[in-house]
């Protein structure tokens, strides 16, 4: 037992010299122990192999009585491990299950922008600026022109025919306005007739009433001549003075005399009644007939009346060359020279043309991406947008650009596979429709300024989202 002791003794002794940073002995025990361990390096080692085999041959308790340190600390550190990798998983868990139980985030989305199309105004050379994709442009920058001197002889030549055409419907119609001018003043006489036959008719009639009104005056007397001769004879019939048939003559008499008064009232009663007609300018006495000047002057109403239409289509036709002549010499100015200037401020999105080339009018020369006018066009299913209405306020965030949202309205929805077309006006198209998938217009208030370099962040890429339960 004691030789166990002091073998037990030796090998701490020894250990505690090599292993002095391991376990952290005092400063005088380490420098004891590696003077009295000796200098010799194999020596050490072949005693601390005895030592060792010494010490596995004694009992297992007594070999692990001591553990090394180095494992306690890797155990520990892979407990630690384990941990953070628990609290890893439980992160991930939480952030996905809020995303989707909260949140409503879209499927795809970019930032659009209209695109505005530059095309040639007429034909002819095009002289372009040398402009290459993302170059900024101000709204009314000269970019090129177009000229066309091949077209400006033909111009001419059909400005000159214009002119002549144009003079003679001028002329056409100076002739039409002479024509309804003499017509008027035929007018005018056989008025003149009309009204001198009604007069002359008018005092006829009234010398035919005043003839009537004394044939009445003198068959009024004529019967109270007869009547008193007739009162006359009744009396002296019945004295017996006078046979009955002498008194029969003067009772005859004045029959005949009630009976001229009667007729003499019917002519002035009819005297009296052409009179008026002829004040009226109408007739009553037998057919109706017009006079020469009467017809005449119906004819010259029906003369005017459609020179005065003629003269009307004159002066349309007139007026229509006269625009079309004003147009053929505005355009051949134009057709010399014409400047092609930016539509709206932006970056060339494309050239579509060379300079140098010949174009026909309406050719595209380039398209402009307009910055002033950007949106972001999110696509999201049709079942988490059951509670969008256009105005509603989404988070909007720009990928490459950091976790910031910014707010957005939204504009307008389409949904449906087939009803969203392609359009040709917009930057990026739509992916092709899908079904049950809502296309989302969503507009922004763009703080930055926007920059060419990037197209205005066009095409980029963007997440939105709102929560499932959203409000105005």
């Amino acid at each position: 037992m004691v030789w166990l002791n002091r073998k037990q003794a030796r090998l701490r002794n020894y250990s505690s010299c090599q292993n002095t940073t391991n376990f952290t002995l005092e400063p005088k025990r380490s420098r004891r122990c590696c003077a009295q361990t000796g200098s010799s390096t194999r020596k050490s080692e072949r005693i601390a192999n005895h030592h060792q085999e010494d010490l596995m041959s004694l009992s297992p308790e007594i070999a692990s009585a001591r553990k090394p340190e180095t494992e306690i600390s890797r155990a520990w550190m892979f407990k630690m491990l384990r941990l953070g990798f628990i609290v890893s998983v439980g992160s991930v868990a939480a952030t996905f299950v809020w995303k989707n139980y909260t949140q409503v985030e879209s499927r795809q989305a970019f930032v659009n922008a209209e695109i505005i199309d530059v095309r040639n105004p007429i034909a002819g050379n095009l002289i372009l600026d040398s402009l290459q994709a993302g170059e900024w442009l101000t709204a009314g920058k000269a970019i090129g022109r177009v000229e066309n001197l091949r077209q400006v002889a033909e111009l001419e030549v059909k400005q000159q025919e214009l002119k002549s055409r144009l003079q003679v419907t001028q002329q056409k119609q100076r002739g039409i306005q002479q024509q309804i001018s003499d017509r008027r003043r035929q007018l005018a006489q056989f008025v003149s007739e009309v009204a001198a036959q009604k007069q002359l008719d008018g005092v006829f009639a009234q010398q035919q009433v005043e003839a009537a009104q004394s044939e009445l005056d003198r068959a009024t007397v004529a019967t109270q001549t007869a009547k008193v001769d007739a009162e006359r004879a009744q009396e002296l019939l019945e004295a017996g003075i006078v046979p009955p048939a002498t008194a029969e003559k003067d009772f005859l008499c004045y029959d005949q005399a009630q009976a001229e008064e009667k007729k003499a009232q019917a002519l002035l009663a009819q005297a009296q009644q052409r009179f008026r007609a002829a004040q009226a300018g109408l007739q009553i006495d037998g057919s109706r007939t017009l006079s020469y000047s009467e017809i005449r002057q119906r004819e010259i109403n029906t003369e005017i009346a459609d020179l005065q239409r003629q003269a009307a289509q004159m002066r349309v036709e007139a007026r229509t060359t006269e625009l079309e002549l004003a147009k053929l010499i505005q355009q051949t100015r134009l057709n010399k020279v014409v400047v092609i200037s930016a539509p709206t401020t932006g970056a060339v999105w494309s050239v579509d043309a060379k300079g140098g080339e010949y174009l026909a009018s309406s050719t595209p020369v380039l398209r402009v991406l307009n910055c002033q006018n950007r949106w972001v066009d999110a696509f999201f299913s049709e079942d988490s947008t059951k509670n969008l209405t256009p105005g509603m306020t989404v988070q909007v965030r720009l990928l490459g650009g950091g976790d910031r949202f910014i707010p957005g309205k939204i504009e307008s929805l389409r949904s449906g596979s087939g009803r969203i077309a392609t359009g040709y006006d917009v930057a990026v198209p739509p992916p092709e429709s899908t079904q049950k998938q809502v296309a989302v217009r969503i507009n922004l208030d763009w703080s930055a300024a926007p920059s060419a370099v990037n197209f205005c962040d066009v095409g980029r890429s963007a997440e939105v989202r709102f929560p499932k339960r959203l409000t105005l």
